[in-house]
């Protein structure tokens, strides 16, 4: 669900550049919700897990502050290496759990 939000997040901020900063908070505060939602129902593993999930959405705000112009696709590669990290650290986890 982040993986999407974020996709969805950049795409709308590319697509629609003189509004990106307020797309961006907007995406970043739904997100930010959703985030608190899925830490109430204990979807994390633990606060590594969390802290991961946080580090996109604050990418989210931070991209949509300071940089005013998103003219391009690059954030599509970003978001590859995000998931990539957050997947293989759940994997990782997961296994870790399963054995012990």
């Amino acid at each position: 669900m982040l993986a999407t939000g974020y996709v969805f997040a950049f795409a709308a901020m590319t697509l629609s550049n003189p509004y990106s900063m307020e797309i961006g908070c907007a995406f970043g505060c739904l997100l930010s919700g959703l985030m608190i939602q899925a830490w109430r129902s204990a979807y994390f593993l633990n606060q590594w897990d969390a802290f991961l999930h946080w580090v996109v959405v604050l990418d989210i705000f931070l991209e949509a502050i300071l940089i005013p112009s998103h003219d391009h696709w690059g954030f599509l590669l970003c978001g590859l290496a995000f998931g990539t990290v957050i997947v293989s650290y759940r994997n990782h986890q997961l296994k870790i759990q399963s054995a012990g």
